[in-house]
């Protein structure tokens, strides 16, 4: 089974990647097939759909620990399915990769304008890396709870 992660959006910022899992870690450049990168309606991050003859650009992480597998997929919410793609690396070279795709029944949530990652970058990633819910800290999070972000608010879950 693959570890390696394919980031389209927001997670493609290794700032991101860290403030969700812990880790700081480089990805690196690599591309998609057969699919479109959308911004989702009202919000600042985007999906992807499957559409033939398109292209996404994203970045790689290799290797990922199962655990921060477990924290992608709770950072990802209940609106994508968790996928195993082939993606081309920089090298050329095909590969597995996870990807979070728009999961079916839900393609109202996409504005079906293009996602701007430099807009992004511009206008959101501080904002949203100050509200990414952080399990793995327990002075953020608590030793008793947990934040799971769910994209429409941030419900706190209490453990027993």
């Amino acid at each position: 089974m693959t570890r390696h992660v394919f980031a389209y959006g927001t997670l493609m910022f290794p700032e991101v990647l860290a403030a969700v899992t812990g880790r700081l870690r480089m990805g690196e450049p690599a591309t998609l097939a057969g699919f479109r990168r959308w911004r989702v309606r009202d919000r600042v991050y985007p999906a992807i759909t499957e559409e033939p003859g398109a292209s996404v650009q994203g970045q790689l992480y290799r290797d990922l620990k199962p655990g921060e597998l477990g924290m992608l997929d709770r950072f990802e919410s209940e609106f994508y399915d968790r996928c195993e793609l082939t993606v081309t690396d920089g090298d050329g070279q095909s590969l597995s990769a996870w990807a979070w795709v728009l999961r079916p029944g839900r393609e109202w949530m996409i504005s079906r304008d293009p996602w701007s990652p430099e807009a992004f970058v511009s206008n959101c990633l501080d904002q949203w890396i100050a509200r990414v819910p952080r399990p793995w800290d327990r002075r953020r999070s608590g030793p008793l709870r947990t934040l799971v972000l769910s994209r429409r608010r941030v419900r706190r879950i209490d453990k027993p």
